[in-house]
């Protein structure tokens, strides 16, 4: 009986949601001479890449405040973080899984010396990220990665989401970069279109009455002859 019940089940053809987090990999440079120190020899340098869902804070970070509060400086919009260290010369990819909601990367590179705002690079995840992944997962295929161009060379930390001057991609072998776009809106169903209103049905105009004749006029009465005088 159990069987006979199993059986006639209707099958469930819809499909779960795609649980799995969208990736990106970072490509990292760095040159000969990273993080020059007094003598002029270079010095390993310590990464940290930070995910964000804003970026309402970045305008006012600078490297010692950062540096001490870690996470906390950036505020609700941190969602999480991870540290490396780049060493010169070398050539190194990372995978990152990230988080939720997440919408920015933000790479930060603790330097000897700071130079203006070279200490640290931004890098906007592309909208479609996840749908273009889960659905190459879906069919089988190898899931697009989007790369996060990054460099070092002196004190200066350049890149995002273009590769930056002098990037050699080829050193790093047949790692390929997927170019994705904004994810597509779901488009809103159209309102049926509104019939016209039929309009009424006009009167019949009323027949004109016909005007009456006019009356002939009246014959005007013959005057009378005057009186003979005496008589």
């Amino acid at each position: 009986m159990v069987l006979e019940l199993a059986a006639c089940r209707p099958k469930d053809d819809s499909t779960p949601p795609c649980e799995e987090p969208p990736r990106v990999q970072v490509l990292l440079q760095t040159s000969d001479r990273a993080n020059v120190g007094e003598n002029g020899q270079s010095w390993p340098t310590k990464l940290v890449v930070y995910q964000l869902t804003g970026t309402s804070r970045l305008d006012q970070l600078d490297p010692d405040t950062l540096k001490e509060q870690g996470e906390a400086a950036l505020g609700d919009e941190f969602a999480d973080k991870r540290e490396m260290t780049a060493f010169p010369p070398s050539r190194e990819k990372i995978e990152l899984q990230l988080k939720p909601k997440v919408t920015h990367l933000l790479v930060v590179a603790e330097f000897r010396e700071v130079i203006g705002s070279a200490w640290y690079a931004t890098y906007p995840v592309p909208g479609g990220t996840k749908d273009a992944q889960c659905q190459a997962a879906a069919k089988d295929e190898d899931p697009p990665l989007p790369c996060v161009y990054m460099a070092i060379d002196g004190s200066e930390l350049i890149g995002g989401a273009r590769p930056p001057a002098g990037f050699q991609q080829a050193e790093f072998g047949d790692v390929v970069c997927a170019a994705i776009g904004a994810a597509k809106k779901k488009k809103k169903a159209k309102a049926p279109p509104k019939l016209p209103d039929i309009p009424e049905t006009p009167t019949t105009p009323k027949t004109p009455t016909t005007p009456t004749a006019p009356s002939s006029p009246s014959a005007p009465t013959q005057p009378t002859a005057p009186k003979a005088p005496g008589r």
